[in-house]
């Protein structure tokens, strides 16, 4: 039987279709009023495009960090394909240590990278989940998660720069610019936001294995994480990664 697992981030929703441990199919919509609006039409789309039968379902769980946004995606589902997802709660991490002053402020994405990380790699880790937000995630050796650092992603760096000058336009980040000075606004826009951000992933993971004193196991995941992966040669680039802890934190509680 398969699981349909749901992110809801504040960039992208993305639907995963998983046979056991194993990420079969995979869609992604941008995270907004319009796309939710019509999220039947899509999964209806999504069904018949990769000839999914409906049958073959037996369950699933949602992770959202877009409340607004959950209870239409639960209610999709369940329309379309006749499943009622589970929302993820603490009853679904409930074997996870954590260092934090309040478990429920951690993030479902959080909750997802600390679950894949110890459940893959045991620890200790560094996943970088570079999404609107980047953050900085850590598990000890024996999979506690100790805690999390974070900073404006790509896309969040690019409109507070739009929707704080007068002047500056907005651009989408697709490639590792030409150029590490821009000659034109652009130029210079995309060249700080790509070499600042690399800079910082480099120095304070750096930064991190030194206040650890030892080496750690490092995932890269997250939407904008395509750009950096190349650039990274000590990261592991895993795109599904939060998709893959969700399943896992599901398979948990069935």
């Amino acid at each position: 039987m398969k699981n349909l697992i749901v992110d809801i981030g504040n960039s992208f929703i993305s639907f995963g279709v998983f046979l056991g441990d194993e990420l079969v199919e995979r869609f992604d919509v941008p995270s907004d009023e319009t796309h939710v609006a019509k999220i039947k039409d899509l999964l209806k789309s999504f069904i018949e495009d990769k000839k999914l039968k409906l049958d073959d379902f037996n369950g699933g769980l949602i992770s959202s960090v877009v409340p607004m946004f959950t209870v239409s995606i639960k209610k999709a589902t369940k329309e379309v394909m006749g499943i009622s997802l589970d929302i993820l709660s603490k009853e679904h991490f409930s074997d996870i240590e954590m260092i934090v002053d309040n478990r429920d402020e951690v993030g479902g994405d959080i909750i997802a990278d600390v679950k894949a990380a110890k459940t893959l790699y045991k620890g200790p880790a560094l996943v970088i989940d570079l999404g609107t937000i980047t953050k900085n995630i850590v598990i000890d050796e024996n999979g506690k998660f100790i805690g999390v650092s974070f900073f404006p992603g790509v896309e969040a760096c690019i409109s507070s720069m739009r929707d704080k000058t007068a002047l500056l336009p907005g651009f989408t980040l697709k490639e590792k610019p030409t150029k590490l000075l821009g000659n034109n606004t652009i130029e210079a826009m995309e060249s700080g936001v790509f070499y600042g951000t690399l800079s910082g992933l480099k120095s304070l993971s750096k930064e991190i294995e030194d206040k650890m004193g030892q080496k750690l196991i490092k995932i890269l995941t997250g939407g904008s994480a395509f750009l950096f992966a190349p650039y990274l040669s000590d990261f592991i680039y895993d795109k599904d990664f939060v998709l893959k802890g969700i399943n896992f934190l599901y398979k948990k509680g069935v």
